[in-house]
């Protein structure tokens, strides 16, 4: 089963008979991101964030708020001419 994490897009593969049938948090290898995994026969079911996961994508992506609106080239300059 293969999980992809929600912060950092990492893949994670889960093969363990263990989440076969499995609901609870799974941590990501590379960013170390904390999710609520819930997988049926191999399955995946839903996977949410838990806690504090929202600055970690934010450090990790460089994702921000929509509500900041800045210029797409930095500020606007008048040339002279």
């Amino acid at each position: 089963m293969i999980v992809k994490c929600l912060a950092c897009r990492q893949e994670m593969v889960l093969n363990d008979a263990k989440f076969q049938n499995y609901q609870g948090p799974v941590k990501c290898f590379g960013c170390g991101a904390k999710m609520n995994l819930r997988s049926v026969r191999g399955v995946v079911g839903s996977v949410d964030q838990l806690g504090g996961a929202g600055d970690l994508l934010q450090k990790a992506s460089g994702w921000r708020s929509f509500k900041k609106v800045r210029p797409p080239f930095g500020v606007p300059r008048r040339f002279s001419g």
